[in-house]
């Protein structure tokens, strides 16, 4: 799997990672992901763009393999976990785009746990206790 890291500059290695943990955790099959590092400004564009709602977010998926977070939101969220939650948020990401999602508790359950484990493969706490 082929993972591209455009934008801000800094973080490849770390969003590589989370990337490439969580397709192989989830046996994803995706050939290419390429995942946008941004701010609040620009995610809150795309946000109001693709899902009609005007406000920043932490993470957005796309269907063609694209995932973009907002490094001001995931800072604001976790600012002393800054590196940890960006992890969280990449691997939030790609489990969207592997077709997992939050909106029934029963999913959301199954969403959270999956997260979890991933996380901890990467030797970081489970964001969800």
């Amino acid at each position: 799997m082929i993972v591209s890291v455009l934008g801000i500059e800094g973080f490849d290695n770390l969003v590589e990672k989370a990337a490439k943990t969580a397709f192989s955790h989830a046996n994803g099959t995706l050939g290419k992901v390429n995942i946008l590092l941004t701010d609040d400004a620009e995610i809150q564009a795309l946000n109001l763009k693709y899902r009609g709602i005007d406000k920043p977010t932490n993470v957005l998926s796309f269907d063609t393999g694209d995932i973009a977070i907002s490094l001001d939101t995931v800072k604001a969220e976790a600012p002393d976990m800054f590196d940890e939650h960006l992890a969280h948020m990449v691997v939030h990401g790609v489990l969207h785009l592997l077709g997992f999602d939050h909106i029934i508790d029963g999913d959301a359950e199954i969403m959270e746990s999956l997260e979890a484990e991933i996380l901890k493969e990467m030797n970081i706490e489970n964001p969800y206790e």
